[in-house]
């Protein structure tokens, strides 16, 4: 983030490319949406891209734009909004874009849907429009199984760019929803669950293989420049 926005300022200010000005502001964004509990860090800058993308063929930076948005949508708890901004964009998105942006939008599909399924929250109204009728028990049913098939085509996406933090983060949502499906979906929640425990171990592991490589430089650069004991 440090280095990102001195270089969205030195675009403007060298009168850059739209389309690189447009980039930047798209991984900008992306990076607000993620540190932002509610995401509207994340709107200026979002908009920007899309006044930027919408008349200079910039059709995969402009839906992708569009899928942060949704996202922020998501956040926002408006689950139905955020749909219909994917629906619009998915296929352009799709034919356009890197796997991680298509992972992406899949993964916010996903949680569209397990939003919608949560008998707990508001998002129902979204949907009916009206405060005094929640979604029925099929319904909530249809939801999580929709949700459960774009956790698989976001997991897809994320092992064709080996991105193991998005992949602990599926596994764990697929066990979830697995498990509110019932007994059905009891075998799915158990592999899930175990494909999760694997990524943290993973993810622990390469951390620890860090901290160790630091400190074996930390000792080679201790040593550097010390005289070696003669004779020992």
């Amino acid at each position: 983030r440090d280095i990102l926005k001195p270089m969205i300022d030195a675009t403007a200010a060298s009168g850059a490319s739209k389309h690189k000005r447009a980039d930047l502001l798209l991984r900008w964004s992306e990076l607000q949406l993620e540190a932002s509990s509610t995401g509207m860090a994340a709107l200026k800058s979002l908009l920007q891209v899309l006044t930027l993308s919408k008349h200079d063929e910039m059709d995969g930076i402009h839906a992708t734009a569009l899928s942060l948005l949704a996202r922020l949508f998501l956040k926002m708890g408006h689950a139905k909004r955020a749909l219909a901004l994917l629906k619009s964009c998915i296929n352009q998105l799709v034919q356009h874009e890197h796997v991680h942006y298509q992972g992406e939008a899949m993964l916010t599909y996903a949680m569209c849907y397990m939003q919608l399924s949560n008998p707990k929250n508001d998002a129902w109204m979204e949907v009916t429009g009206e405060r005094g009728a929640r979604p029925s028990s099929n319904q909530r049913k249809r939801d999580r199984l929709n949700a459960l098939s774009f956790l698989r085509r976001a997991q897809e996406l994320f092992e064709k760019c080996q991105d193991i933090h998005k992949l602990k983060q599926i596994h764990y949502l697929q066990a979830r929803v697995c498990n509110d499906l019932g007994a059905d979906k009891l075998s799915q929640r158990d592999a899930a669950s175990e494909k999760f425990l694997q990524a943290s171990r993973y993810l622990a592991q390469m951390r620890t293989d860090s901290i160790l490589d630091s400190l074996h430089i930390g000792g080679l650069q201790m040593l550097v420049g010390r005289k070696l004991p003669i004779g020992s």
